[in-house]
């Protein structure tokens, strides 16, 4: 099913200044709702307390320096599909904006849950720059977040604050463009972006709380209404 694609016109713009994003890759940001937030950090303890993380355990297929990662069961996601579901939907959707295209009215989105796994990161961890394979989009959600502000504030190389974050690079920066963006992670954060772009966690060192998080890889195809 092919998109209705026109040529971008301006005959409509106001006067004055409009940003234009008509190259590159974006990344889409959504708040989880509260009760997703509770629901997985309810899903991980429950985990953790039975003992089962073993038996999900992937880390032989990330490259995380990190305590634990492991599977999410896909009943925990399918509960959660309606939020996720919209989210991705909406990046597919900001795409066929800038390209002056629209979804074709006898289509809808058919999202695909490639996999999904939950990061726990302590002092000292951190995820080596990678990309994410065998999927057209990746994302991130955060559960649980030390005080990553105030680590950054106690550090003595104040110039460059990157405790506890996540940076992607898409490529190098010239000018009048920035080939990267690093994000201090809150809890609730949810962060999507192309699985190409390659992306890097920092560690942090000051604390004993835990780094929770959650990642998705996603394929999206475009579907007639019937099928």
């Amino acid at each position: 099913m092919v998109a209705i694609k026109k040529p971008i016109e301006f005959k409509d713009m106001q006067e004055g200044h409009s940003m234009l994003m008509p190259f590159g890759p974006h990344i889409v940001y959504s708040r989880l709702p509260e009760k997703i937030i509770k629901s997985l950090n309810m899903y991980v303890d429950a985990k953790m307390q039975q003992k089962k993380d073993k038996a999900l355990d992937h880390s032989e297929h990330l490259v995380g320096k990190v305590t634990q990662e492991f599977l999410i069961d896909g009943d925990q996601i399918n509960r959660m599909a309606e939020f996720f579901n919209g989210a991705f939907g909406a990046y597919h959707q900001f795409y066929l904006q800038r390209q002056n295209q629209a979804l074709h009215p006898d289509a809808r989105l058919g999202i695909q849950y490639a996999s999904a796994w939950v990061v726990r990161q302590f002092a000292g961890e951190f995820n080596p720059a990678h990309i994410h394979t065998e999927c057209q989009l990746s994302c991130v959600g955060y559960l649980k977040v030390p005080d990553l502000e105030k680590e950054d504030e106690e550090d003595s190389k104040k110039h460059y604050p990157c405790s506890g974050n996540i940076e992607l690079f898409h490529e190098s920066s010239n000018f009048y463009h920035n080939g990267a963006v690093r994000i201090r992670p809150a809890v609730g954060d949810f962060i999507i972006f192309p699985s190409y772009l390659t992306h890097t966690v920092y560690p942090f060192k000051n604390t004993d709380e835990e780094r929770r998080s959650f990642s998705m890889n996603i394929n999206i195809n475009v579907e007639k209404d019937n099928e």
